[in-house]
């Protein structure tokens, strides 16, 4: 979706405490950056509801929660969970240099939906954008995405 997307309040611009957003996705209330903490200049994900949304701020909550309880090894777990803006929350992921599959495979440009975030694919699929080329550390990238499925044994 383009990004005159019809969004329900406008893409967060300024983060106190972090330089250097860039937009990852904004779907509905939920919009997700790269950023840098001020203060100690590490690289980080941030995932916020700017405004008191309650099904965003259940979902961030939820998140927070899950992955407390459920720490995966090589997993990017939430550091800090924030209130934030109008009523809104912000969790805060550690980064190390990750990309999504969405710039892997699809675009560099961010994600913009009003929507549940799965937009009706054109018509003309010969519109589309050309597959993007792939290099080894894409491919890496990708499994390093798939190191924490873990195979149970057999209970035979």
């Amino acid at each position: 979706m383009s990004a005159s997307a019809i969004l329900p309040h406008e893409i967060v611009s300024d983060v106190p405490g972090y330089l250097d957003l860039s937009l990852l996705y904004a779907v509905g209330y939920l919009q997700a950056f790269r950023a840098r903490r001020s203060d100690d200049r590490k690289d980080v994900f941030l995932k916020l509801c700017p405004t008191a949304h309650l099904e965003t701020l259940a979902r961030l909550r939820h998140n927070w929660t899950l992955h407390g309880e459920i720490a995966i090894q090589g997993a990017a777990n939430p550091t800090k969970l924030v209130p934030f803006g109008d009523g809104g929350l912000m969790l805060e992921y550690e980064r190390w240099g990750e990309r999504t599959s969405r710039e892997l495979f699809l675009s560099p440009e961010p994600y913009i939906s009003s929507g549940s975030g799965i937009d009706v694919l054109p018509v003309d699929l010969s519109a589309a954008a050309e597959p993007k080329v792939r290099q080894r550390d894409d491919i890496l990238a990708l499994l390093r995405a798939f190191v924490t499925v873990f195979h149970l044994p057999n209970e035979n």
